[in-house]
């Protein structure tokens, strides 16, 4: 039901640049299901179609914790166990002219680490391997000097998947392991590539928007070379 909500969002800004995003939770239940998939398939089509766009951001971090278990029933944690093979046929049915934009891809955790890189190195895989894809990854999700949980074995990881360049994303919270919004800047002259997600959190959408753009038009962060 996503694309009534874009074709809404372009018809009242029409010079905006929109790439839509959706969330497979309840949809791809369980993650591997050919019918969530199939759903999913037919959104992104549509709501690329309403947008212009070829581009579109999928955000899986519910739908790979078992929803009546949460966290504790986590995919990474290999407490919930997926078919590779029918997800596989699922991914395919995503419409091959679209790049998905995946999110989480590479995971870590203080504990059972090397677990949680497994399972994510062989689930990038299989997404690498089916469809057009770049993964949205932590790199810099926290500042250098509280980022506990991005690693180079990750950095590693990743390098070996991905055939495209992945895109940060960058925090930008009232929780104190995070970027202050007013190190937003500070944050974007970390990013290596032309792309970011900078995500303010669950509230505050409005406010967070009108104090970052402040912030980028106050300094030269988005024209450098």
């Amino acid at each position: 039901g996503k694309s009534r909500m874009y074709a809404r969002l372009c018809a009242r800004v029409p010079d905006m640049h929109i790439i839509p995003g959706l969330k497979t939770a309840g949809v791809c239940k369980p993650f591997d299901s050919l019918r969530g998939w199939r759903r999913i398939a037919a959104e992104v089509d549509l709501v690329c179609r309403v947008t212009g766009e070829r581009r579109l951001v999928l955000e899986n971090e519910t739908a790979l914790c078992d929803e009546e278990g949460g966290s504790k029933n986590s995919y990474w944690d290999a407490r919930v166990t997926l078919d590779f093979d029918q997800l596989r046929a699922g991914l395919e049915l995503l419409p091959a002219e679209v790049e998905i934009w995946w999110f989480p891809s590479f995971v870590t955790g203080r504990k059972s680490r090397e677990l949680r890189h497994y399972q994510s190195a062989a689930l990038c895989q299989l997404v690498e391997d089916a469809c057009d894809v770049r993964f949205i990854v932590g790199e810099i999700a926290k500042p250098p000097e509280k980022n506990d949980f991005w690693n180079d074995e990750l950095t590693a990881m990743r390098d070996r998947i991905a055939q495209k360049p992945s895109i940060p994303i960058i925090f930008t919270t009232s929780w104190a392991a995070y970027w202050k919004t007013e190190r937003t800047v500070e944050a974007l002259r970390l990013v290596s590539g032309e792309d970011a997600i900078i995500y303010p959190g669950a509230k505050k959408w409005v406010e967070a928007a009108r104090a970052i753009t402040a912030l980028l038009l106050d300094s030269d962060v988005l024209e450098k070379p």
